[in-house]
């Protein structure tokens, strides 16, 4: 992912918008079914301001909505995408259906539904949650002041 985002004139990383994300130019981001792995999901990540390093100057701000619905990522880059979403806290809506997100990334999706001031929707639908994974993520909705939408 970093040789790929080494080059400053890339426009594409497969269906990734890199040079639209680089320079701020969209509010949402469909990415749903276009076939994303590990690598792409990494590329996405590190274009919002890696989670290791935290958001950096670079990070895209514009993006508030982002559907990364039915994409096979993998447990790694999916937590890693998550973490770093809930580090940056910028997104109003987020589509996950169907991404297989892990038990680590649950527990991360509760802790920014409660701390998240902008979050409005998530959507988690054909994930296969545990009854536990259920039950985190409504307490941490029950604890805001003004409830998310979250499709399970």
């Amino acid at each position: 992912a970093e040789a790929v985002l080494s080059s400053p004139t890339l426009q594409y990383f497969g269906e990734v918008p890199v040079a639209k994300l680089r320079a701020n130019a969209m509010e949402s981001l469909d990415l749903q079914e276009k076939s994303l792995g590990p690598c792409e999901a990494r590329v996405v990540a590190m274009l919002f301001g890696d989670a290791k390093g935290g958001p950096g100057a670079s990070a895209n701000r514009s993006v508030t909505a982002i559907d990364l619905g039915r994409n096979a990522m993998g447990d790694k880059a999916t937590f890693h995408l998550v973490q770093t979403l809930k580090e940056l806290d910028q997104m109003r809506e987020i589509g996950l259906a169907g991404c297989s997100v892990p038990p680590d990334a649950m527990r991360i999706l509760a802790a920014f539904i409660r701390v998240s001031t902008h979050m409005q929707a998530l959507d988690l639908r054909a994930n296969h949650l545990s009854a536990d994974a259920v039950k985190q993520l409504n307490a941490a909705n029950a604890s805001r002041p003004s409830k998310i939408s979250i499709q399970f």
